[in-house]
């Protein structure tokens, strides 16, 4: 591939990196992990024709780590709401 299409894939690259969505961080709650494997899917062509590598494992780490912050959120909602009823 030609340096100057690797650039244009580099710019787009690092151009879709600047948003959330596109390196794995979404709203797991109403978000879908399958639309976001699609969007990986994407996202790891462009990065291979750029030249860069293990995108794939940052996003998937990404994905991961929001999808901990809702079962957080939801372990503390039902730990608040356990104690709500206790004292009923």
């Amino acid at each position: 591939m030609c340096d100057e299409k690797k650039d244009a894939y580099l710019t787009v690259l690092n151009d879709l990196m600047e948003c959330n969505l596109f390196v794995g961080r979404y709203d797991a709650r109403n978000g879908n992990r399958h639309f976001m494997r699609g969007i990986c899917t994407v996202m790891e062509f462009i990065a291979i024709q750029a030249g860069v590598e293990n995108l794939t494992d940052v996003f998937y780490d990404n994905m991961q780590k929001s999808e901990e912050k809702v079962e957080e959120k939801r372990s503390e909602a039902h730990d608040r709401d356990c104690k709500l009823y206790s004292k009923i």
